[in-house]
């Protein structure tokens, strides 16, 4: 017969509020990752037409430049999803809510940031350039959208956390055997500890270690 896991023992509830937390984890770190990276990348290019005999200037615009904030929130979201592990009860479902505050600030901002004006004065900061561009277009791969969908699974993420978080497992608790007996008479975690005590002829199992 094989040995039965200590994992076998858990409540279904028990195994489902992991799951739970696993899932919320790795969809915060997802979405913030999406950001951080959809950040970097070029959102739009302008053409600039300076009069003769100045050339042409095409510039590129990223994330960062349009939405400054970006790195920002992603970082403080991967800091919310620390605290989520770190807490339990209320301030878990505190820690929940502001993550789903700061993904809703990136669904926000992204989609302002790529405004047609806005896009062309972060451009003309570039090139200190005084008239507007000539032509402007947005990347062939829309980046921008990119980081609204990391933001929205980032509000996601927190809303589940704030929602089920107080039923989830600390991280004191996480590895622990649900229903396990406490271990007898003081015994010690360390079983080094306990081999010693046992060289030395003295039980374990009892407070202090007598003979």
């Amino acid at each position: 017969m094989s040995a039965r896991l200590p994992g076998d023992a858990m409540p279904p509830e028990a195994k489902l509020a992991r799951r739970e937390l696993g899932v919320t984890l790795a969809a915060g770190v997802a979405g913030a990752g999406v950001v951080l990276l959809a950040a970097a990348q070029p959102w739009a290019h302008a053409l600039f037409v300076p009069a003769a005999p100045l050339p042409n200037s095409r510039v590129t615009v990223t994330g960062h430049e349009l939405v400054p904030a970006a790195n920002a929130l992603a970082i403080a979201a991967i800091a919310c999803l620390a605290a989520v592990i770190a807490t339990r009860g209320a301030l878990r479902r505190v820690a929940g809510i502001l993550l789903a505050l700061l993904g809703v600030f990136i669904v926000a901002a992204v989609p302002a940031s790529v405004r047609h004006a806005h896009v062309a004065a972060a451009a003309a900061a570039r090139t200190l350039a005084t008239a507007a561009p000539a032509h402007l277009a947005m990347a062939a791969f829309p980046w921008w959208a990119a980081a609204a969908v990391g933001g929205l699974v980032i509000v996601c993420a927190g809303a589940l956390a704030a929602w089920r978080g107080p039923r989830w497992p600390a991280m004191s608790a996480k590895y622990d055997r649900p229903g396990g007996p406490p271990q007898a008479g003081g015994a010690s975690k360390d079983p080094a500890a306990a081999w010693d005590a046992l060289d030395r002829g003295a039980d374990p199992t009892l407070p202090g270690g007598h003979r």
